[in-house]
């Protein structure tokens, strides 16, 4: 493109002018050349900004039941990580006692480590309310190396259990549930991601 502008320069040195076929010729070419270099520079930037993609996806709700002590979380298709993810943990039902009454939901991942427990802060003495008709939270923070550990397959898995001070049938509309919310920035685009979720008899 560079050489096309310098004959065209050129003949205008030699006095032709640029109205002749030549010229007009060398012209078409260098628009044709400049039209290519940009649109080269726009894909190439769209196909950057593609690379990234934010992960946000949320469970359904499960809640413990007679003979259901334990829930199971499944996301499924999730895409590399980039940075560090935050788990939220949301949850309601009969978990006024705390750590104290054994009443709280302890979030476990898939290699069966503890994430943390629900409302749980410092000595865990914090409770949430009892029966809430509204979901209590709490946030957890997991390292990037961790979580590329978990998402090596395309599938990360959490459970939560309930402690033994946690009625299954006291709390009613819907009962002691929870629900768990991951999102982090993936190295790609989001898929089509997918949340399944089973509970444990």
């Amino acid at each position: 493109m560079r050489r096309i502008l310098l004959l065209l320069l050129k003949l205008k040195q030699w006095g032709q002018s640029l109205d002749s076929p030549l010229a007009k010729a060398l012209a078409a070419k260098s628009f044709s050349a400049m039209s290519l270099f940009f649109v080269a520079i726009f894909f190439s930037s769209t196909s950057f900004q593609a690379k990234a993609g934010i992960y946000n996806e949320t469970s359904p709700l499960q809640c413990v039941s007679t003979g259901v002590d334990t829930l199971y979380y499944t996301f499924n298709q999730v895409p590399a990580p980039s940075s560090a993810a935050t788990i939220t943990f949301y949850y309601q039902g009969d978990l006024d006692g705390g750590a104290t009454g054994n009443e709280m939901f302890t979030l476990y991942d898939e290699t069966t480590t503890s994430v943390g427990v629900s409302n749980c802060t410092g000595g865990c003495t914090v409770a949430s309310g009892q029966c809430l008709s509204t979901l209590d939270s709490i946030k957890f923070t997991i390292p990037l190396s961790t979580l590329q550990l978990w998402a090596l397959d395309g599938v990360i898995e959490f459970k939560v259990h309930r402690g033994s001070g946690v009625s299954q049938t006291l709390c009613t509309n819907p009962g002691s549930c929870a629900q768990i919310k991951l999102e982090y920035t993936s190295v790609s685009g989001p898929d089509d991601a997918g949340v399944t979720s089973a509970t444990a008899l």
